[in-house]
């Protein structure tokens, strides 16, 4: 035997004719076909699951009792103000801006 033979695969049947070989093929072709079509058919499953059970989620979410339940109260305007100085690195010691007046932040932009 050549270094670069294959070796015989030890798994798979002996065959006395050409017909019992091409059977065993179509059998295994079938098997694996088959086991595509179920995976293919898994997916479109969970797909449909996932987008329904997002689509429950976001109506859920959008409930007024359960958005305050995720969003909670927020920031105050002066805490909002606050942190974007932080991050733009500005003063933050800086008193509040929106004390009647506009705020650079949000400005009012009523008559």
């Amino acid at each position: 035997m050549s270094a670069h033979a294959p070796k015989p695969k030890e798994h798979l049947p002996a065959f006395k004719t050409w017909d019992e070989c091409r059977a065993y093929c179509e059998e295994k072709g079938d098997h694996s076909a088959e086991r595509l079509q179920l995976e293919r058919e898994r997916l479109d499953f969970d797909r449909e699951r996932k987008a329904k059970t997002d689509e429950e989620l976001l109506n859920w979410a959008m409930q007024p009792e359960n958005r305050q339940r995720i969003c909670g109260g927020g920031l105050s305007e002066d805490e909002k103000v606050r942190r974007i100085r932080e991050i733009f690195g500005l003063r933050t010691d800086a008193p509040p801006t929106n004390q009647g007046e506009s705020s650079p932040i949000k400005p009012d932009r009523s008559p």
